[in-house]
């Protein structure tokens, strides 16, 4: 279908695709596991500078004062980080339940 370069008529046909997922990510926008990390564990949480492993990858850690180290490893320094702070949360989550029983 040509649109003839009209902007509305490209959006009708889009939006009816798109309105859903555009939807259910604006009731439940994801967050980085750093910043949710971050806002948990503000003072005590510290990453570590990355450091390169043989094979190329990159490993970070991330020490929360009191609760323990937790290594990630990734590509890049990002996704490393990434990896470590979703470690450190899930070991969070894990301690925070079996604390409230």
């Amino acid at each position: 279908m040509d649109s003839g370069m009209d902007l509305d008529a490209v959006w009708k046909v889009y939006s009816k695709m798109m309105l859903p997922l555009i939807e259910k990510f604006s009731t439940c926008v994801p967050r980085s596991p750093v910043r949710e990390l971050f806002e948990l564990e503000p003072e005590t949480a510290k990453f570590s500078g990355g450091e390169k492993r043989c094979d190329g990858k990159v490993r970070v850690s991330v020490e929360i004062i009191g609760k323990g180290t937790f290594k990630g490893v990734g590509r890049s320094y990002r996704i490393a980080k990434s990896a470590a702070a979703r470690r450190a949360l899930r070991y969070l989550q894990r301690f925070s339940s079996s604390t409230a029983h």
